[in-house]
C-alpha cells in the first residue's frame, strides 16, 4: 500500500509538472509569430506542444504543490507574454506598412492575410511578410524556443511571479517598437511629402491640368520607388532583432520575478 501510495504521488506530481509546462508552451505557441499563424494546423501545433513538453521535461524543477487554474492561467500568460514579445516586431512592421498605404492611397487595396486570416493593405501584408522572413532567416524560431527554455531558469514552474510588472513592461517595449516602425516608414514619407508639394506647385503653375489624375499614379509611382530604397535600410535595422528581442526578454522576466 505504501509503495502504491508513493507511485501514485509520483505520478501525481511529474503530471502535475507536464501539464504546467505545457501551459507556458502552449501560451507561447498561441502568440508567437509564425507558431500561431493560421495556416499551420491544428493537429501540428497539437504535436509540437507534445514534443516541445517532452523535451524540455527532464530539464524543469519538479513541481512540489497541486496546481490551481489560477497557476494554469498564469504559466500560460508567462508563454503568452514571450510570444507576444516576438510578435511586436512583427506588428510593428505591419503597423508602418498600413501608414504606408495610407499615405500613398493604396489603403483601400486589401488582400487577404493568410497568417492572421484578416484582410489588410496590401503593403502591410508586404511589410510584414518581409518581417517575417527576415526574422526567420536569423533563426528567430530557434531564439523563441531558446527564449522560452531559459524562461523556465529564470522564473521556474509555480514560482511566484509579478504579472502586473510584467505587463507593464510589455507596453513599454510595445510603444519603443511602434516608434520604431514610425522611423522605418519616415523616409518613404518624407519623400511622399516632397512629391506632394511638387504637385501642388505644379497644379498652380498650370491651373489647367488635371491634378487629380496626374497626382494618383504619380504619388504611388514615387511611394513605391523610395519604399524599393529603403528596403535595405529596413533590412539591416531588422538585423538586430535577435539581440533586441534577447534584451527585452531579460527585462521581461526580470519584471515578472520583481527584480
Amino acid at each position: 500500500m505504501i509503495a502504491m501510495a508513493a507511485l501514485d504521488q509520483t505520478v501525481l506530481t511529474h503530471g502535475s509538472t507536464a501539464a504546467l509546462l505545457a501551459a507556458r508552451i502552449g501560451g507561447l505557441l498561441l502568440a508567437a509569430p509564425v507558431y500561431s499563424s493560421r495556416t499551420i494546423p491544428m493537429r501540428v501545433r497539437a504535436t509540437v506542444l507534445v514534443v516541445l513538453t517532452m523535451a524540455l521535461l527532464p530539464s524543469v524543477t519538479t513541481v512540489t504543490v497541486t496546481p490551481t487554474p489560477v497557476r494554469f492561467a498564469i504559466e500560460t500568460g508567462i508563454g503568452v507574454m514571450i510570444g507576444l514579445l516576438a510578435s511586436l516586431y512583427i506588428a510593428g512592421a505591419t503597423g508602418a506598412g498600413d501608414l504606408l498605404a495610407t499615405q500613398m492611397g493604396l489603403s483601400a487595396a486589401t488582400v487577404l492575410n493568410p497568417v492572421s486570416g484578416a484582410s489588410v493593405p496590401i503593403l502591410g501584408q508586404f511589410a510584414q511578410l518581409l518581417a517575417l522572413t527576415i526574422v526567420l532567416s536569423l533563426g528567430g524560431h530557434i531564439v523563441m524556443l531558446e527564449a522560452l527554455s531559459d524562461s523556465l531558469a529564470i522564473a521556474p514552474l509555480a514560482s511566484p511571479v509579478v504579472m502586473d510588472e510584467g505587463l507593464r513592461g510589455l507596453v513599454e517595449v510595445a510603444g519603443r517598437v511602434f516608434v520604431i516602425a514610425l522611423r522605418f516608414a519616415a523616409p518613404v514619407i518624407a519623400v511622399l511629402l516632397v512629391g506632394n508639394v511638387v504637385l501642388g506647385v505644379l497644379g498652380r503653375a498650370a491651373p489647367q491640368m488635371n491634378l487629380l489624375m496626374v497626382a494618383f499614379p504619380v504619388q504611388i509611382g514615387v511611394g513605391l520607388f523610395a519604399l524599393a530604397a529603403a528596403i535595405p535600410i529596413i533590412g539591416m535595422m531588422m538585423g538586430g532583432w535577435a539581440f533586441d528581442f534577447s534584451d527585452d526578454f531579460e527585462h521581461l522576466m526580470n519584471l515578472l520575478r520583481g527584480a
